[in-house]
């Protein structure tokens, strides 16, 4: 996590925490697939596509540092994805008229390093400026704040501007028949959650056990089984795992995220 390019989170080493518990902040990473693959295929590739997803693969590996590890590591949490939805396409592409109008539909820096070949599209992080490479700016709008654009602003906004919530569309709230969503601009993620775990090998005595490498795997059966992440964009964070081991030092992990793309649909 944190290591290839497209790929950014807030925490490059994962370590035991004592109640088996991570805070909201503590690992948070966001995959940015269409910026992946546009440098594997050479190509630039849009975000305002719905990007087909077949497999996913979340394993650990140890961290090479001046302490050994010698114990066990398993963590879990959730990858979060918008599937597709006609008001979070509407939300988008209402944006990206929006910025061509005003002529800032243009990321700060291209996705190559190539000074005269800059990314035209537009570009949007998570929820925060920081997640992937080269976000657009929403400019002088109130609505952005003069922030950078990311996913969760973008449906926020649409949401207030639409009152796209039951009671601002008509719909009764409360008792037999009431709406069984909150809101039609989805602010609310698809997630799936995993688990994964990495075990050292401890010789001799009570207590042996050999080396075990337990990878979370998702695999789709069949294409109708793919999941689709609007953006190319996926959330993984962690939430808990085990607690640290009594009287020894806190191991080191890296978190590896494999993600299969069988396809996109630009919109």
């Amino acid at each position: 996590m944190g290591v290839t390019e497209g790929f950014i989170s807030n925490q490059t080493q994962i370590t035991e925490d004592n109640d088996g518990r991570f805070t909201s902040s503590y690992f948070n990473g966001v995959v940015d697939l269409a910026y992946i693959m546009s440098r594997l295929t050479g190509r630039q590739l849009s975000q305002m596509a719905n990007y087909r997803i077949g497999r996913i693969h979340i394993g650990l590996r140890n961290v090479n540092d001046t302490v050994d590890n010698d114990n066990t590591m398993a963590v879990g949490g959730d990858i979060h994805y918008y599937p597709p939805h006609a008001k979070t396409i509407d939300a988008l592409q209402s944006l990206r008229t929006y910025l061509r109008k005003d002529g800032l539909e243009t990321a700060d820096s291209a996705l190559w390093e190539i000074s005269d070949k800059g990314y035209k599209g537009l570009r949007f992080g998570w929820d925060s400026d920081t997640q992937i490479i080269s976000p657009d700016s929403g400019g002088e709008s109130t609505a952005f704040n003069g922030n950078l654009i990311n996913l969760e602003q973008v449906l926020n906004r649409l949401a207030i501007v639409t009152q796209n919530t039951p009671s601002g569309e008509g719909y009764d709230t409360t008792g037999r028949g009431m709406a069984m969503w909150d809101n039609r601009a989805p602010i609310y993620t698809a997630k799936i959650p995993f688990d994964a775990s990495y075990c050292n090998p401890k010789a001799g005595g009570v207590g042996e056990l050999p080396a075990l490498a337990t990878p979370f795997v998702w695999e789709a059966s069949y294409s109708a089984q793919e999941i689709k992440a609007i953006g190319g964009l996926l959330a993984i964070n962690l939430t808990h795992g085990n607690t640290d081991a009594a009287g020894v030092l806190e191991d080191e992990y890296e978190m590896i995220v494999s993600i299969g793309v069988m396809g996109w649909e630009e919109f």
